[in-house]
């Protein structure tokens, strides 16, 4: 059986022209989401945790700190920021990546992201310092070109 179902009524279901391919998984995943934000202990009676994992990545985060599975680690605290940004708090993006890079320092993905931060801050001085910094820990497989590039752009 394929993934997408055409169903051959000529009605509309659910605001959807029932003509159009229909993404059983999506559909599902979309459901499960909208169940946890109406009533998260129905959409775990309902569904248990089996769609947890593929919960968009800023409704995972939003999901595990109401679980209690939030560590508040390096890791955590960035993927926090990711939904700061995200949703254009670079405020308190930057607020959670100064966090998170006072518990691991040399968390490079972290570092670039608040490096981002700060320039739609306007500290542009501070972000500077950043970039050189991301340089530093960059894995040395990583093109730096574009971060040169940007740099020269920055400085000029």
């Amino acid at each position: 059986m394929a993934a997408n179902k055409i169903n051959d009524e000529s009605q509309e279901n659910n605001g959807q022209d029932v003509h159009e391919p229909v993404d059983f998984f999506e559909s599902e995943i979309s459901r499960y989401a909208a169940n946890l934000e109406a009533d998260s202990d129905d959409a775990y009676s309902r569904y248990g945790f089996t769609l947890y994992h593929s919960l968009p990545p800023a409704h995972m985060v939003v999901e595990s700190r109401k679980l209690g599975f939030f560590r508040d680690d390096a890791v955590d605290l960035y993927n926090l920021a990711g939904l700061e940004a995200s949703n254009e708090n670079y405020e308190a993006a930057a607020g959670l990546l100064e966090k998170a890079l006072g518990q691991d320092e040399t968390l490079a993905d972290a570092v670039y992201n608040l490096a981002l931060c700060y320039e739609k801050l306007d500290r542009k001085a501070e972000a500077l310092k950043l970039w050189e910094k991301f340089k530093t820990l960059a894995d040395e497989e990583e093109d730096l070109a574009p971060v040169d590039a940007h740099l020269a752009e920055l400085q000029a």
